[in-house]
């Protein structure tokens, strides 16, 4: 991804780029934001980078989305009400792209931005303004949402960043925009497919070490926290087939894949699956609204407040142990570093 798009989406997910707008973001949004793309556009390079690209050109095309999931029909809604005509395409993936959404799944959802109002900036601001906006749908959806919208451009498909968002993805998105139309992708041939599982893998080792005790069980997590770890956990799989084979995986598919590979190892995984099916909790109406709220500092208040389920942990002290995961994780890191 360039790194424009990068900026643009942390100003979209952040509702500020740069700490100057920080606490404006809370009052007043649109300037904030406005502040922000400033910032942004000051800091553009004129500099481009070098990448080496295929000459193979891939069509893509993605199918409508036809579920009933409410809080996709209302962000269809709001989206071709205020930004139609400003984006490519806009789609779900995930659960919800397979309509197999259960309690704890997050919304993932895609926008690609038109070349024409990338650089325009008083479309931008309005694309930036309204897909913030939109975030309060999403945490209605799911409060302990870890992540905001995934963002590319139209730019981005004639160098393709196949590790942020792999082709294989496309085929179980559903469209929220266009109804299916074709999008043309130029693939990237100098990408470092192995990255996001280092980094990832080192992420959680050293959480894990922050978050043991000395009865070697993990610290009383809130729920986002434990959302955050377990769903970070759950996303190994999928990380670490696409830094052995250079190409994406759907998630879902990765834990069989897996399974095959780790064999008596992998049980761990299967128990944290477990608790996501049987995940389940309840926020007071001061938790809701500040993790329902797309201003940022009152989420990260919400953050902080969110709500211990004591009863959950207590299954996590009595099925999981912190060292099968770790032993998990350091299998992995050894057999990538052999590759």
């Amino acid at each position: 991804m360039i790194k424009s798009s990068k900026k643009i989406s942390t100003l979209i997910n952040k509702g500020y780029y740069g700490n100057t707008s920080l606490f404006l973001s809370t009052f007043f949004p649109k300037t904030a934001i406005k502040i922000g793309l400033n910032l942004i556009f000051s800091e553009a390079e004129n500099k481009k980078e070098n990448k080496k690209n295929s000459d193979k050109s891939i069509d893509i095309s993605i199918s409508p989305y036809i579920g009933k999931n409410t809080t996709v029909k209302l962000i269809r809604s709001f989206i071709n009400t205020y930004l139609d005509d400003y984006l490519l395409e806009c789609m779900v993936h995930g659960s919800l792209g397979t309509y197999e959404e259960i309690n704890y799944s997050d919304f993932d959802g895609l926008v690609i931005i038109r070349n024409e109002v990338i650089n325009n900036k008083a479309r931008l601001l309005k694309v930036c303004y309204y897909l913030n906006q939109s975030l309060k749908i999403i945490y209605k959806f799911d409060p302990l949402q870890h992540h905001g919208w995934f963002l590319l451009t139209e730019a981005d498909l004639d160098n393709y960043p196949n590790d942020y968002f792999p082709l294989e993805l496309f085929e179980y998105s559903k469209s929220i925009y266009s109804n299916g139309q074709a999008i043309k992708i130029v693939m990237n041939d100098n990408l470092n497919y192995k990255k996001g599982f280092i980094d990832l893998s080192s992420s959680i080792k050293k959480k894990i070490d922050k978050l043991r005790t000395s009865n070697n069980e993990l610290k009383s997590l809130n729920i986002y926290q434990l959302k955050g770890l377990l769903s970070q956990i759950m996303l190994l799989p999928s990380l670490y087939l696409q830094a052995k084979n250079s190409k994406g995986i759907f998630k879902k598919f990765s834990f069989d894949e897996l399974r095959k590979e780790f064999g008596n190892k992998y049980f761990v995984m299967d128990t944290i699956s477990s608790l996501r099916l049987a995940w389940n909790y309840k926020l007071n109406a001061v938790q809701k609204f500040m993790l329902t709220s797309n201003k940022y500092l009152i989420r990260r208040l919400g953050i902080k407040i969110a709500p211990v389920d004591r009863t959950l942990l207590r299954r996590i002290h009595q099925e999981i142990h912190i060292d099968d995961i770790k032993e998990l994780i350091e299998t992995m890191e050894r057999k990538i570093k052999l590759e």
